[in-house]
Parts: C-alpha cells; sequence; structure tokens
C-alpha cells in the first residue's frame, strides 16, 4: 500500500483532475493544504470540497474569514477552534478525520444539481482518490456531511444506508 504522502502527491498531481481545472475545478487561493496522516481507525467526516483558500486543514490568519466548516464542527464535537491551529491537533488527538468528496475547490455551486448528475462529477474523484484515500486507514465509522458526500459513499459502499 501507498504512504499516505505518496497518496496526497498522486492527487496533486492528477492528470485526469487536473483536465478539469477551469471547467469543474478552479485553483487554491494559495498552497494546496497539507492534510495529516489520519489514525488508524479514525472517525471520519466527509465533506463537499475544499474551498479555494484551503479550509478545513489551512490555518487562516486571524485577520480573515475563518473556515466554516471548521468553526460548525469542532464546538458541535465539543472541541474549541481557537488556539495557533485553530483546534486541528485536538480534533485529529480525539480521534476524527476530515476528508472531501472532491479533492480539489469547484469552479460552480453544485447545490441544485441532480443525483445522476453529480455521480457523474464525483465518479473519478470517489473511485480513485477518496477510495484510496479510505482503504489506507479504514476508518471506524464514517459521517457524510451533505448530499455530495452521501453520494459519495453511496458510490463506494453501495449496500450502505447512504446507497
Amino acid at each position: 500500500m501507498a504512504a499516505w504522502q505518496d497518496i496526497q502527491e498522486s492527487i496533486r498531481n492528477c492528470r485526469t483532475c487536473r483536465r478539469y481545472d477551469g471547467t469543474v475545478f478552479t485553483s487554491f487561493k494559495e498552497n494546496w493544504p497539507t492534510i495529516p496522516q489520519p489514525s488508524r481507525k479514525a472517525i471520519l467526516f466527509i465533506s463537499e470540497a475544499p474551498p479555494i483558500d484551503g479550509g478545513f486543514w489551512t490555518i487562516q490568519p486571524r485577520t480573515v474569514k475563518q473556515d466554516d466548516l471548521r468553526e460548525k464542527l469542532l464546538p458541535l464535537l465539543k472541541l474549541s477552534p481557537s488556539g495557533s491551529d485553530r483546534g486541528l491537533q485536538s480534533f485529529c488527538d480525539s480521534g476524527y478525520f476530515l476528508l472531501q468528496s472532491f479533492p480539489r475547490p469547484l469552479k460552480s455551486n453544485i447545490a441544485n444539481i441532480r443525483v445522476e448528475e453529480l455521480k457523474i462529477l464525483l465518479d473519478h474523484p470517489v473511485n480513485t482518490h477518496l477510495q484510496q484515500q479510505i482503504a489506507f486507514f479504514q476508518p471506524f465509522a464514517i459521517l457524510a456531511l451533505g448530499r455530495p458526500a452521501s453520494v459519495a459513499i453511496a458510490m463506494l459502499f453501495p449496500n450502505s444506508m447512504f446507497a
């Protein structure tokens, strides 16, 4: 099995994903977020896609708007989104992890897209990248945060309640 950093590097350099830059995906504003290696058997949350500023795994300067997901999820888990790392270490230390259905920022909003179209858009990212990441650390449980994440999980685990 590939090392975590090798998996992340293959996602960053994926030729198929790069072909969709400008149509489905857009670029990150700054650097690609560094996703730390997950603990085996962590509880995995899956969301839609990272925002252009990097989102959950990116430490935003205090002077700019903070990541909405982190600001909502951490207090729900009784974890503080404060401190120099905005609560990311306590999130991981508590046995949690986050991945996204789409590995890159989306160019446009997909809120009103039909499930059939969503499955087409998710086909490569889910079956190539998300599946490999999940197989790497074998989460204890998976919680889908929203419709794209639910569809992604249904694609990977067709006999699950998400399907």
